[in-house]
């Protein structure tokens, strides 16, 4: 759930901010830990964010909470980068035992 809502937040963001016209959206089983990176080719985080705005700072606290990290890499007129990775917790062994196809390294990319 809390990569979903890191994902719903980044591409409303985007949305809203960024005037991108490309996303990518990366999903990778890192074997101990997930990580979710997402990119746009927009115009880069160029103000601090506005008083009451609790999106980047929501990320990060719920990053804190499992144990995970919150990179952001932004540069004006070129876009940004926002990185999460959460630790797998040893309840994953019997969901890699039961799942149809679970291979380490994977990558699931969606283009927007």
């Amino acid at each position: 759930t809390a990569l979903f809502r890191i994902l719903q937040e980044s591409l409303s963001n985007i949305s809203r901010h960024a005037f991108a016209t490309r996303v990518r959206v990366e999903l990778r089983d890192e074997g101990h830990q997930i990580s979710m990176t997402v990119s746009d080719n927009g115009v880069g985080l160029v103000r601090a964010a506005k008083p009451g705005s609790f999106g980047l700072v929501g990320i990060e606290e719920r990053m804190r909470i499992l144990g995970g990290t919150f990179d952001i890499i932004s540069e004006s007129g070129r876009g940004t980068i926002i990185k999460v990775t959460v630790p797998i917790h040893e309840d994953r062994r019997y969901l890699e035992k039961h799942a149809e196809s679970e291979q380490p390294g994977m990558v699931d990319t969606i283009l927007v």
